[in-house]
């Protein structure tokens, strides 16, 4: 409990660890999520153009975006979730059990101490969990179409989430406003079908994402 961790521990060093990690979780985050945006956008040339569109019509030319903005890009919301889906960095999720428990509806029971590894890239690709799993579609992620949260898990779930998500989400749709305000994401030379995870190390794309910019006016 947290007297027994204000006992062990200095609470301000706590409280400061934490608000450094949640400064790394979100830009960490953030500089992946932007080249793998970067990435779908300039292989997906009408989610690039509504995108632009949606952006047009939310907020003004002359103006800086507001939060009240950012909330209201809602393709955004979907694009961002549907890149994430199609490219999921993270194959599994560990976690370890701290009591037994019974899977709801069956006999089976998870001992206490167990750690359980559930591989994550099955459900993305599952018609049970997206109505067009198999290709690059917003759509997924309206909520007419019923996508089961808990298939695509880039910052987890529940209350043991990434605490840096709103941050990295915030701060990622800044960036793809300011970017598509002016240009236009294409391929280039260096530019790769399908990107790969650097097995080496956590949240990177083997060797980056390279596009090119164009200016719109």
């Amino acid at each position: 409990n947290i007297k027994d961790v204000q006992e062990q521990y200095d609470i301000e060093v706590i409280l400061i660890s934490n608000a450094v990690l949640f400064f790394f979780a979100g830009f960490d985050t953030t500089s992946t999520g932007i080249a793998l945006c970067c990435h779908f956008l300039s292989h997906q040339p009408e989610a690039q153009d509504q995108l632009f569109e949606e952006i047009s019509a939310v907020i003004d030319a002359d103006r800086e975006p507001t939060f009240d903005d950012l909330q209201n890009l809602k393709y955004m919301d979907l694009f961002i979730a549907e890149c994430f889906r199609c490219f999921n960095f993270i194959p599994a999720y560990e976690r370890l059990c701290t009591k037994d428990y019974r899977v709801p509806g069956t006999d089976i029971i998870i001992p206490k101490g167990r750690l359980v590894r559930i591989r994550s890239r099955e459900w993305t690709k599952s018609a049970r969990n997206f109505k067009n799993p198999l290709a690059f579609d917003p759509a997924n992620f309206a909520p007419e179409n019923r996508p089961n949260k808990f298939a695509t898990m880039i910052f987890g779930q529940g209350p043991r989430n990434c605490v840096g998500m709103r941050y990295a989400l915030l701060t990622l749709k800044v960036a793809l406003v300011h970017l598509l305000r002016k240009h236009r994401v294409v391929r280039c030379s260096r530019s790769v079908d399908q990107p790969e995870m650097d097995m080496s190390n956590v949240n990177q794309i083997k060797g980056g994402i390279f596009v090119k910019l164009e200016k719109r006016f």
